[in-house]
């Protein structure tokens, strides 16, 4: 005499939609690599876009000037119209506040 395990059958439930149901389709854009950019007012600037921004001329870069492809910010211009990059981190972890 030889066991057989009982056999167990699922309800198969079909889901159609009718003929006459329009289906919008979902478009989906994905861009081909992610591309850091700046926000200004709603509006997104890439790398190298230079803006007035609350009478200051300022220029979309990289917040760490040896990252080229790491994030951007806004970053104030001198009187060359170079860049100002914010100093880095201090390394004794210590915050300096400038009454001034």
């Amino acid at each position: 005499m030889s066991l057989k395990s009982p056999a167990v059958f699922l309800p198969l439930i079909l889901i159609a939609t009718p003929a006459s149901a329009k289906v919008d389709p979902v478009v989906i854009a994905q861009p081909q690599q992610l591309q850091s950019v700046c926000w200004f007012e709603g509006r997104e600037y890439s790398q190298g876009a230079r803006i007035e921004m609350v009478g200051k001329m300022v220029l979309c870069g990289p917040k760490d000037p040896f990252m080229p492809d790491g994030p951007l910010v806004w970053l104030s211009l001198d009187e060359q119209g170079d860049p100002i990059y914010p100093e880095p981190p201090r390394p004794d972890n210590k915050i300096t506040i400038n009454k001034g």
